[in-house]
């Protein structure tokens, strides 16, 4: 099996994957809360803080629409706020 830090596409099974085995943030994978995702004004500073901070480091994943605090909540649940496209 693929590293999940070495593939360039990613499906839902690699999402639910992370989630299943509690995987937690790390200096080259960080979660965000799909809200983050909104269009305020806030939100979208945010989001350009997210993108610099991980461009400037080793660079990394960045996965909007799971929050950290509650990867163990969701183990049994659907991702909130993603639809990620079927492979096919």
């Amino acid at each position: 099996m693929e590293d999940f830090f070495d593939k360039e596409n990613y499906n839902q099974d690699d999402i639910n994957n992370l989630i299943k085995n509690e995987v937690e943030e790390s200096l080259i994978l960080e979660f965000k809360r799909a809200g983050s995702l909104s269009k305020k004004r806030k939100d979208k500073k945010e989001i350009g803080k997210d993108v610099s901070a991980v461009a400037n480091s080793d660079g990394g994943i960045i996965i909007y629409g799971i929050a950290e605090k509650i990867m163990s909540l969701l183990q049994n649940h659907s991702l909130m706020g993603i639809n990620l496209p079927k492979n096919g």
